[in-house]
């Protein structure tokens, strides 16, 4: 008798189906795994998206699921106004533009009635520069007369909404000189924006605010438009010098 015969195969055809048993029960598993793992996405899936169209509500209308996001809308809404008011006024025409972003406030200021908010090769503010910087950043805070919040409502609000403040100095394309202490217009920019901020401190502007400052020096690289271009070449006029020697401060309202 051959041992390695008829026997074994024997054998083989008693045990042959029982692999086909334990096969359909791992495909079991794993069907009710997928299954449970669609239903756990689903779930999140539409959390996200309630939690979503609520805060799009709350920015929609007062008193919608979140509050305090319509309050500092209004409060930027509110700023914004005051300021565009004040800038379209006889006294700030042509020195002070306002533009408003989806992200924030910018003010663009280049002269006080002519007179340049910096000397020539110079980083400090001149007294005119000085008064016209305090007056415009004062309605930043003040609440504007249509708002029935208080004034330290209104402040709290807007410190809140603010997430950071850029200060950017600008120069002319005239060279600082072998004489400055400043060895280019960047740095001559640069220290203008620094002084900016150091005034802002000295009027009183809120703390909070203060460590959200950045500073910043483009030199002569962007030109001003105030409304129309205003060239920035070794050729340009004393005029279109003055006001390219300026400050634009940028209010954010998202974080950067």
């Amino acid at each position: 008798m051959n041992p390695f015969g008829p026997p074994q195969m024997a054998q083989e055809e008693e045990g042959g189906d029982e692999w086909l048993t334990s096969f359909s029960d791992v495909i079991t598993l794993i069907l009710c795994f997928f299954v449970v793992l669609a239903a756990i996405f689903a779930i999140k899936e539409r959390e996200t998206f309630a939690a979503a169209i609520y805060s799009l509500r709350g920015l929609g209308r007062t008193g919608t699921y979140n509050p305090a996001l319509v309050r500092k809308k209004e409060a930027i809404q509110g700023v914004a106004q005051s300021l565009d008011n004040r800038v379209k006024s006889d006294q700030y025409k042509g020195n002070v533009k306002f533009t408003k972003y989806l992200n924030g406030i910018e003010i663009e200021i280049n002269e006080n009635k002519g007179k340049a908010i910096f000397p020539p090769g110079s980083a400090n503010l001149t007294r005119s520069a000085q008064r016209l910087i305090f007056d415009v950043v004062k309605q930043i805070l003040d609440p504007p007369p249509n708002l029935e919040s208080s004034p330290e409502q209104f402040r709290a609000t807007i410190l809140q909404a603010i997430s950071y403040i850029e200060i950017q100095g600008h120069s002319d394309t005239l060279p600082t000189g072998a004489g400055s202490k400043y060895p280019s217009n960047w740095e001559l920019s640069l220290a203008r924006a620094n002084n900016v901020r150091r005034f802002l401190e000295h009027i009183g502007f809120p703390e909070e605010l203060l460590r959200k400052v950045r500073v910043t020096g483009y030199a002569h690289n962007k030109p001003a438009v105030f409304p129309e271009f205003v060239p920035n070449d070794p050729e340009q006029t004393r005029a279109n010098r003055n006001r390219n020697r300026r400050v634009v401060l940028f209010f954010s309202t998202m974080k950067g």
